[in-house]
């Protein structure tokens, strides 16, 4: 097998992306510290779903108390949410050093909210292996109360959102990364069907119980935000690609860190 066709699964790697491009509001007083806020760039950017929107702009809502989606145009809507378990998210929150903006061009670096402890944080996507579809359901329909830290509640809390009668666009938030150079399309082909890997039977899921919505999945590899879309068997259909820096409110956020 030569090096042109020689599979490069066990290459990718990912990292969790960085507290601020995660959390909302984790820098206090900073306002750009909203994923939502850079996803509706990166979305208005793709000519995908400029096209769904008949051209016109995304805008995010005035408010969300009356369950409004978190990107609309008169045309197509959608719902913003991360892919990720509720442990995970919450250690993000809580053990990430922290950031204060003190002024304009003014930053602080802190500790964490939480110092010197330690959470459970169950990484979603490979937890997601061992379920299929049909325990997706059960898990959805079943009415106990799991305790917080166990695999059960953070899959009930997901199952839970990926039954939201919604167009979704669901965004994982991690980088794909690889240590040595490949063309960008074998790169892309190998993140698809990562994806697919782990979350497959979410789209089986998803097509079986709201095949009238649509659902994506977004991601992160060097400076590209990729974005696929479920098909009706689970599998991924690349969608687009838009530069990283297309989104002012994304290079903000970086700015933070270096």
């Amino acid at each position: 097998m030569t090096d042109e066709i020689k599979p490069i699964r066990n290459e990718l790697k990912t990292r969790p992306l960085h507290a601020i491009f995660v959390n909302k509001h984790f820098i206090p007083n900073e306002e750009s510290c909203d994923y939502e806020k850079y996803l509706i760039e990166l979305v208005n950017d793709s000519i995908y779903f400029r096209k769904k929107s008949k051209f016109q702009l995304y805008t995010s809502p005035i408010s969300e108390s009356c369950g409004e989606c978190d990107c609309n145009s008169q045309s197509y809507k959608m719902d913003f949410k991360l892919l990720d378990s509720t442990t995970r998210l919450r250690a993000s929150n809580e053990l990430t050093g922290g950031i204060q903006k003190l002024s304009e061009g003014v930053i602080a670096y802190c500790m964490s909210k939480k110092i010197n402890d330690t959470q459970v944080a169950i990484r979603l996507h490979a937890v997601l292996r061992d379920y299929n579809s049909l325990q997706l359901q059960k898990l959805h329909e079943n009415k106990q109360n799991f305790n917080f830290g166990t695999i059960e509640f953070d899959i009930k809390n997901y199952v839970d959102m990926l039954s939201t009668k919604k167009n979704l666009f669901l965004f994982f938030p991690y980088e794909f990364f690889l240590e040595k150079q490949y063309p960008f399309r074998r790169i892309e082909y190998e993140i698809k069907s990562a994806l697919e890997h782990d979350f497959k039977e979410s789209g089986i899921y998803r097509n079986k119980f709201y095949s009238n919505y649509d659902t994506y999945i977004s991601c992160v590899y060097d400076d590209h935000f990729l974005i696929y879309k479920f098909t009706n068997d689970g599998r991924l259909k690349f969608i687009d690609t838009i530069y990283l820096f297309k989104s002012k409110v994304f290079q903000k956020l970086k700015e933070y860190l270096y």
